[in-house]
């Protein structure tokens, strides 16, 4: 896997103060030799200074170029030491240290541990070499740095993963949220559209009734009985308004939805069929049974099966009896 764009952005701040931290090695080994007045250190001030530079820009780009970096770097350590002089490697070391560690923060753990043995596998002989003493303490350190460095990069990648995960698992709950409220909307929609049906069918029914009443009763000059079918119309026309409204307060604001009338059920049931009776049409109820309180979505839907049935039987010319 390779490191993301995200993982090898070159960070100012956090990038260059790791640069001149790793950069100021060999002056402070300079300093400190000259400070305790010791012979023999292997670096003078033209020396530091190449290192410093060389170690420096590797480490700048060390996130877009991770094994280059590493590598380079311990080849330069390989370099020093091949020059006989006791710690001119060390820079350099410490240099791959953070290399190291670039490398097992962005790349998967077996690629870090294998590079992390690699660069042992180099570091280790150099500090034998350059001591001139068996194992020790000191010659182990560049096996502690290098594991040390593994371990720490390994965490960081982990973690950073571990982040990833969630804000991952974040993202899809919102959509799945955004998804449920999408259904959530095309139910209530749905749910709408029958009501829109149910109520415009019935009225529609009822006008067609009553006109079809009227047209007869004046075809007989049976003035009266055209008057009430366009009473029946009209009635029905504001009815239709009047519930077309209530549905589409649905649409709007909340504030709107309270002021709506309440939604028609079984006590509505006498109006209903007496917008259908007339002349022509009869409707005989029958209930049986003792009548029992409902919930208002069964209301609702109980008068809306009575509705559709006697618009069904209206507009298949069917005369019946409806059983409450």
């Amino acid at each position: 896997m390779n490191p993301s764009e995200e993982e090898r952005r070159f960070r100012p701040v956090t990038d260059t103060v790791v640069a001149l931290a790793a950069a100021s090695t060999p002056f402070l080994d300079l300093y400190f030799n000259e400070l305790s007045e010791a012979s023999g250190s292997p670096f003078t001030f033209v020396t530091a200074a190449a290192f410093a530079l060389a170690i420096g820009g590797l480490l700048l780009v060390r996130r877009r170029y991770p094994f280059a970096v590493l590598g380079l770097l311990l080849l330069g350590a390989v370099l020093a030491a091949a020059t006989g002089k006791e710690d001119l490697p060390i820079p350099f070391t410490i240099a791959a240290s953070v290399a190291l560690f670039t490398v097992a923060s962005t790349l998967p753990r077996r690629t870090a541990v294998i590079t992390g043995v690699v660069a042992v596998a180099i570091a280790f002989p150099l500090e034998l070499v350059s001591t001139g003493a068996a194992i020790s303490r000191e010659s182990l350190a560049p096996v502690f740095w290098s594991a040390f460095a593994v371990a720490a990069g390994d965490a960081v990648r982990s973690r950073r993963i571990s982040m990833q995960v969630l804000e991952e698992r974040a993202r899809r709950a919102e959509e799945t949220r955004e998804q449920e409220a999408r259904a959530r909307v095309t139910e209530e929609r749905l749910h709408i559209a029958r009501e829109l049906h149910d109520i415009v069918a019935h009225h529609i029914a009822v006008v067609n009734i009553q006109a079809g009443l009227a047209e007869r009763a004046m075809a007989r000059n049976a003035l009266d009985t055209a008057a009430t079918a366009v009473s029946h119309v009209s009635e029905a026309a504001r009815l239709a308004l009047d519930d077309l409204s209530a549905v589409l307060h649905l649409l709007r604001g909340a504030g709107d939805i309270d002021r709506r009338e309440p939604a028609p059920g079984l006590a509505q049931v006498d109006e209903l069929l007496d917008s259908y009776a007339n002349a022509d049409n009869r409707v005989r109820t029958t209930i049986r049974g003792k009548a029992q309180p409902l919930h208002a979505a069964s209301e609702l839907t109980a008068y809306r099966v009575i509705q559709e049935s006697l618009t069904n039987a209206t507009k298949h010319g069917i005369l019946g009896e409806t059983h409450l």
